[in-house]
């Protein structure tokens, strides 16, 4: 994820009095040290809010790299399951 997209997530939480983790040097499982921006909700809906608020406020040459980033959300149980 890209460090605007992110940024913009965390405004959206921040508007919506949503609870959010902003990462930015995640590296997961299949990623071989690499290393991105990612945020931690609580569940679906809360990221499918903070999407659709972030979206709204995304700047037009942000807009391209955020809808990138969207089409690329992965999920991870952080190994809780």
């Amino acid at each position: 994820m890209n460090k605007k997209t992110a940024v913009a997530l965390r405004n959206a939480a921040e508007e919506l009095g949503v609870d959010i983790e902003v990462d930015k040097d995640y590296s997961g499982r299949g990623m071989y040290g690499d290393t991105t921006y990612a945020v931690t909700v609580s569940g679906v809906a809360s990221l499918a809010s903070l999407i659709a608020v972030a979206g709204r406020s995304i700047d037009s040459a942000s807009h391209e790299q955020f809808v990138k980033d969207m089409q690329n959300l992965r999920s991870d149980n952080m190994g809780l399951s």
